[in-house]
């Protein structure tokens, strides 16, 4: 099950639908379950250009429940109050934004990308692939989750590899339950006693720390 949020009228550029919770139900034929999905004031939250943070714009909403995002069930019409104040700020004349378009919606510059290598904590999942250990240690978390959360939904499951594939390394530390330590040893130790792999990448202690 999935909750979308629908803003019909916005300062700023939004999706037409944002995927704001979801939850995996399992039921019996005729069976039917209550199902509570939590909404905080992050859900209708935008970013605000002139006071460079999130801010909630006052106005009314429309709450989607459906089995993906093609496949709307029910909505329900709400309305959030709030004092907060949305600098007005153009989309993008197409699907995607330009770098001056994104600029705009940004309030300032468009930040320039750190290099994939070396991997740091901020690093994510995806990111592993750009070597050859990174890309067999990427597809074994991968597989690990897949078998934790079994998903039948093609666009969920879509969705959730994807959430997945953009997390950073050091969010699995939560999910480790703290191992922050194995963490900072993993991606930022030196290789002390480098080998070649078969692609010829170097190995050693550094799990993650890889070179093309």
């Amino acid at each position: 099950m999935q909750l979308y949020v629908h803003d019909p009228v916005s300062s700023v550029h939004r999706r037409a639908q944002e995927l704001k919770a979801f939850a995996r139900v399992r039921l019996e034929p005729g069976q039917t379950r209550e199902v509570a999905l939590r909404l905080g004031r992050r859900t209708f939250a935008v970013w605000d250009v002139v006071s460079r943070s999130w801010a909630v714009e006052a106005g009314d909403f429309e709450l989607r429940i459906g089995a993906s995002s093609r496949d709307i069930r029910a909505a329900l019409g709400i309305r959030i109050e709030s004092d907060e104040v949305v600098a007005p700020v153009a989309g993008p004349a197409g699907s995607v934004a330009t770098d001056e378009e994104l600029a705009v919606l940004l309030g300032g510059p468009v930040p320039v990308p750190r290099p994939l290598l070396p991997y740091t904590t901020d690093s994510t999942i995806e990111d592993l692939g750009q070597t050859w250990l990174g890309h067999r240690l990427r597809s074994l978390l991968l597989a690990a989750v897949r078998k934790q959360i079994p998903i039948g939904d093609p666009d969920l499951d879509t969705m959730v590899q994807s959430v997945l594939s953009q997390m950073p390394l050091r969010g699995l530390v939560a999910a480790a339950g703290g191992a922050s330590a194995w963490m900072r040893s993993t991606v930022s130790s030196p290789c002390s006693t480098p080998s070649r792999s078969p692609r010829g990448e170097r190995a050693g202690k550094g799990l993650l720390d890889l070179y093309p």
